[in-house]
């Protein structure tokens, strides 16, 4: 593992000329920023950051100039994760969540890694033209892009794919008491039954104006305000040149939840981006004004694909077989899904699963343990529980379900009570949303000098 300072030490004493790089930073209980991004004197290959939505994190620049140095501070990562045992990991990557709120590991140390990932993203460009189209859903302040099919392209279907990323991500996962994303394989299936976010490539030319997002903390709509979700993003270090970062924001769940399985498969059949809750975000096609003459700017990758409003018609027999029809590298996503038997949530349900496992935790607010109790045996009303409460807790049951995350039900009983968060931290409603939810909290682009509502 190399450190923060260790990393510091590196920059001060480099000989490449200073340069900007796109950093995402992540905020540690004690309100101090750390950045990361891959180092110009790193090893090649593939490094992955790993944090939680409902954090306050953003993104911003950092100099490779030493006397800028000492107003960043770098998050430590841990290297060759390949040769410690899944306990050695796990115990690592949970240290770090706790003591900084992210964990960064350098998941493949290898050039020909980062060169494989660096031919597949140059195989999308090409089908594009050799360059992605500008505007919206892509912002080059930013650094993420999500129109043309792009989170479905090869190289984010590789990256997604990679193993030691995934034994990452299972080991961080089950740390954190989530569900195994990647359970065994039901009999006669030959990889398990897992769903991924087809989130934003990210990705910034040095001729780009990057200029970050705030910090902000992603959360679900009042009045429940629960965190977010687990995200990785990965970087390929060293990017191709005149590029200043190339990577990948990532998410995997257990396919057990029926709701998140037909949005993983209309994301599939309508290529349209999703978030780490997997829902459908942004349009495959940008916006660019007229319609004609758009030539390479109206391709979207992974062939052809259903228009939106269509494919939310379907029945679950009928985009079940219109996703098997894909081409493979695409199908294959959808078989691994459709291989395993989904369920709708009942709260009554869940809650008396949760209850027997060992997730179960009675350090809580008193009112809201007595009121999934009550859930659990069917009499929660009006009568005894707020509209709002009771609203709150259905909903955090269900997305515990849907997610793979029964550790969103102990992390709702202890955030009992009223709370005033401070007007600096932007909240970011996330998931589908209406309008009038979208607003609470949001300040535009994260640039605006509006506070934000409490």
């Amino acid at each position: 593992m190399r450190s923060g300072a260790a990393q510091g030490k590196a920059l001060a004493n480099n000989t490449f000329s200073p340069q900007m790089l796109p950093a995402t930073f992540v905020v540690n209980k004690d309100g101090r920023e750390a950045c990361f991004c891959p180092l110009p004197e790193d090893t090649d290959g593939l490094y992955v950051l790993f944090f939680n939505q409902g954090t306050s994190h953003g993104s911003t620049k950092i100099w490779t100039d030493a006397s800028q140095l000492g107003e960043t501070v770098m998050l430590p990562v841990l290297f060759s994760s390949e040769n410690m045992s899944d306990a050695v990991l796990k115990t690592q990557m949970l240290r770090h969540m706790h003591a900084l709120n992210a964990v960064v590991v350098a998941v493949d140390c290898s050039k020909e890694v980062r060169n494989a990932f660096c031919r597949a993203w140059q195989e999308d460009l090409d089908s594009l033209g050799g360059k992605v189209p500008a505007g919206s859903p892509n912002s080059t302040s930013v650094g993420i892009l999500r129109s043309n099919g792009l989170p479905f392209g090869t190289f984010a279907t590789n990256i997604r794919a990679h193993a030691e990323l995934r034994r990452c991500w299972r080991l961080l996962a089950l740390a954190l008491n989530r569900d195994d994303p990647f359970p065994a394989p039901p009999r006669g299936a030959s990889q398990p039954a897992v769903i991924s976010s087809f989130d934003g490539i990210l990705y910034t030319k040095s001729t780009d104006n990057f200029t970050g997002l705030k910090a902000h903390t992603d959360t679900f709509p009042p009045p429940h305000g629960e965190t977010g979700q687990l995200q990785a993003l990965a970087y390929v270090h060293p990017p191709p040149p005149g590029v200043l970062r190339l990577g990948c924001a990532v998410a995997f769940y257990p396919a057990k939840a029926h709701s998140l399985w037909r949005d993983y498969l209309l994301a599939l059949v309508t290529r349209w981006s999703t978030s780490p809750d997997v829902d459908l975000r942004k349009s495959p096609l940008p916006g660019l004004g007229s319609k004609q003459g758009r030539g390479k700017h109206r391709f979207v990758l992974g062939g052809p694909y259903i228009p939106k409003k269509d494919a939310k018609k379907l029945s679950d027999a009928e985009l079940q077989a219109q996703a098997l029809k894909l081409p493979p590298t695409l199908r294959c996503l959808a078989q691994a899904a459709c291989q395993h038997k989904t369920t709708k949530c009942k709260p009554e349900e869940y809650f008396k699963q949760w209850r027997s496992s060992a997730h179960c935790a009675k350090d809580a607010n008193n009112e809201r343990w007595q009121l999934l109790q009550s859930v659990g045996k069917a009499k929660a009303n009006r009568k005894d529980f707020s509209a709002n409460l009771l609203r709150s807790a259905k909903d955090c049951l269900n997305r515990a379900h849907r997610f793979g995350a029964p550790e969103k039900v102990h992390a709702w009983l202890r955030d009992g009570g009223r709370k005033r968060r401070l007007t600096k931290i932007i909240l970011q409603p996330s998931g589908q949303v209406t309008k009038s939810q979208k607003k609470v909290g949001h300040v535009l682009t994260f640039h605006g000098k509006t506070k934000s509502r409490r």
